[in-house]
């Protein structure tokens, strides 16, 4: 289905050039069918092509380029993450050594730190300073705290985006 816009003719979905790999051991997988282009491309939805396969670390990453990962968390998980931190420690080390890595947390600071899961017994100063460690250790994973799990749904497709244009601009030769 098309729409016309400005006298052109703009299809209301449009391919995304990039397959997202879901690592099979996500348990509740994004699933990025509610994603919209830019206005240069009229906001159309933007159709992901997505794939499960086990994944090395992390949760999310692109067929073909493996070196870029996103780790998902919710608040909870982030909680229970951080409460048993020596699997979690190891995994945001594996992380460090790749091209681009990211965390994505389903939840602001502000959330984090003034409302933590019912259940967690980890202090939530405890947990920031925690983060603020591994940031400084893992200089190369990136955190994101984002207003919950659309916001962090739609901040994981732009990394990975991200990272994708520029390897295909470094491939060819345009940086």
């Amino acid at each position: 289905m098309s729409r016309k816009v400005d006298g052109g003719i703009v299809p209301s979905t449009i391919p995304c050039p990039f397959e997202i790999v879901v690592d099979t051991r996500e348990q509740q997988p994004y699933q990025f069918d509610n994603l919209h282009a830019n206005a240069d491309k009229s906001h159309a939805r933007i159709a992901v092509p997505v794939r499960r396969a086990a994944l090395a670390v992390g949760d999310y990453s692109l067929w073909g380029y493996p070196g870029v990962v996103v780790e998902r968390k919710s608040k909870a998980d982030l909680f229970g993450s951080v409460a048993k931190r020596d699997n979690f420690e190891s995994r945001l080390a594996r992380m460090d050594d790749l091209s681009f890595a990211a965390v994505v947390v389903e939840a602001e600071w502000r959330e984090i730190l003034t409302d933590p899961p019912r259940h967690s017994k980890l202090n939530p100063k405890a947990l920031f300073r925690t983060i603020l460690s591994w940031q400084q250790r893992f200089k190369g994973v990136h955190w994101l705290a984002m207003p919950g799990r659309d916001a962090g749904e739609a901040a994981t497709f732009r990394i990975l985006e991200t990272f994708w244009r520029q390897r295909k601009r470094e491939e060819n030769g345009t940086v």
